[in-house]
């Protein structure tokens, strides 16, 4: 990008509209907004609302991609006149508008007072929602008289943004190393003004947070979290995946086969890219970063493609230190499971063996007999089995598993599953293919055979996928046999099902069309 900070955006628009021969009133009459629209974008009074109206002026001046571009950095660094978001603006942010929508209607600074105004967006790691909130923040920036920044991933880095806001707010305090005065001082702010956004990013753990969230206040309150329960502090926004056509768009656009400005995917690029997006679940972070290795090395889609279904990792574990963002996706996981760990070592042992299993639908009685196996493993003492596993599907449906409501099942990303198992050694990767076999094994015997034939393409793909597992594995055991026997049964009763719908074992991967809408 060009740097352009000695640049206005109202210095730009000026200048570009008078190199076009076009008066502000032409241009306002195309744009459908006032002349004084247009004056006061030029004279610096206000800027657009969204990249859209970026995009039009740059459609009706005829800008080429550097200009576009150097009008996006202009706005993308204008501040609110109390300002502590420490992110540039991303120009390669897609879709979720109706979200923003969502979030502009329950944070708005123009509701009434009274109401309450308060939202977290909650989501796996990955989603997007820390990009979500610094598009709202450039978005609406014009709304608030202050938008000010935390960092709630730890107590230090709570302490630190607090002491930031002190000082971009201009307070006079003796102590600032005493806590408790720099918080009070903020609240003492917050409560002589109005109409200011206060973002908490990136909260693990509420009970950390809570004495930095003022009690009573005139402004808005917007928090980031993977936690799944926070509904006593603010009201729930879901973050979930992209759209097939929102992956699309994100994927060319950081790759920069599209520009910012293009909206629609030529139909022959989409069809190459379908295995692409459909790998990547619609995760933004796993997006970019596929996108980011294709405009850096200069591979084409078809090579991508390739890559992606032979050496997938290869993707995934580095990500540049300078991003907004620097942790590549396998951290992200990394990150869930030891979170999930913290929770209960079950439950991050549930993760890992629903990677082993075949990338089809999980059927709910995997995951109770999976819990009851891996509680006994290490030794939990369960009140309820079933009260357990209900709390641990509640848990894993906030994460990559997602759970089909209408079959009681669920899905793992075939991706994750990959990226999973390449952490383990191969010695860990044969103990829980030992795991899983036992597991699926136990399960299919308190379904019954006339269940399993019932409900043969529920449970197919996952008997062919332990048989892959057994050979691969050399599987020498009275679980191990017991399938083997059901897959010759179920085998020469049934036609095969299409071996593109599961991977046939671990660390081979099979592209899967996910519906990731």
């Amino acid at each position: 990008m060009h740097e352009v900070e000695n640049y206005s955006f109202g210095h730009l628009l000026k200048t570009f509209r008078k190199q076009k021969n076009m008066n502000q009133q032409t241009l306002a009459l195309k744009l459908h907004v006032h002349r004084n629209t247009i004056g006061g974008w030029e004279r610096g009074e206000r800027m657009p609302e969204n990249r859209g109206t970026i995009l039009e002026i740059a459609h009706y001046l005829h800008l080429n991609e550097v200009q576009l571009q150097q009008l996006l950095e202009a706005v993308f660094v204008i501040p609110s006149p109390h300002w502590t978001v420490p992110f540039h603006r991303n120009p390669f942010f897609t879709g979720r508008e109706s979200l923003l929508t969502r979030l502009g209607e329950m944070l708005s600074a123009r509701c009434d007072v009274s109401s309450f105004r308060a939202c977290v967006l909650t989501g796996m790691g990955g989603m997007g929602k820390t990009q979500i909130a610094i598009e709202y923040a450039y978005r609406h920036y014009s709304e608030y008289s202050a938008i000010l920044w935390v960092d709630a991933a730890t107590h230090e880095t709570l302490s630190g943004s607090f002491i930031d806001i002190i000082e971009q707010l201009h307070i006079t305090v003796e102590h600032k190393d005493k806590q408790s005065v720099v918080i009070q001082a903020v609240f003492s702010w917050l409560a002589s003004h109005r109409d200011w956004l206060l973002i908490f990013d990136r909260v693990y753990a509420l009970e950390i947070v809570k004495p930095f969230i003022p009690t009573l206040y005139n402004g808005s309150l917007l928090f980031t979290t993977r936690l799944p329960n926070f509904e006593t502090i603010a009201q729930i926004l879901p973050v979930l995946s992209l759209s097939f056509e929102e992956s699309s768009l994100l994927l060319l656009r950081r790759a920069t086969i599209l520009s910012t400005s293009d909206q629609t995917v030529p139909e022959d690029v989409s069809a190459v890219i379908q295995n692409i997006v459909s790998m990547a679940g619609g995760v933004p972070l796993v997006l970019d970063q596929v996108g980011v290795y294709i405009q850096q090395m200069k591979c084409s889609l078809h090579e991508c493609v390739q890559l992606l279904q032979n050496e997938p990792m290869m993707f995934f574990r580095k990500r540049s230190p300078h991003a907004d963002y620097p942790y590549p996706i396998t951290t992200v996981i990394e990150q869930t499971l030891n979170y999930l760990h913290h929770f209960n070592p079950v439950s991050s042992d549930l993760f890992t063996f629903c990677s082993f299993l075949a990338s089809a639908a999980i059927p709910d009685i995997f995951i109770r007999e999976a819990v009851r196996f891996l509680a006994l493993e290490h030794q939990c003492i369960l009140d309820d089995s079933f009260q357990y596993a209900a709390l641990l599907r509640n848990l894993l449906n906030s994460i990559y598993i997602s759970l089909q409501a209408d079959t009681q099942s669920f899905v793992i990303l075939p991706l994750f599953a990959v990226i999973i198992n390449a952490r383990l050694n191969r010695d860990a990767q044969k103990l829980w293919a030992n795991k899983t076999v036992t597991i699926v094994s136990r399960s299919l015997d308190l379904i019954g055979i006339s269940q399993i034939k019932q409900n043969y393409e529920c449970y197919f793909p996952h008997i062919q996928n332990c048989v892959a597992l057994i050979k691969q594995w050399s599987i020498d055991s009275l679980e191990a046999n017991q399938l083997l026997q059901l897959a010759n049964i179920t085998t020469a009763t049934y036609k095969p099902l299409d071996r593109q719908n599961w991977i046939p074992q671990v660390g081979v991967v099979k592209v899967v069309a996910a519906d990731i809408a």
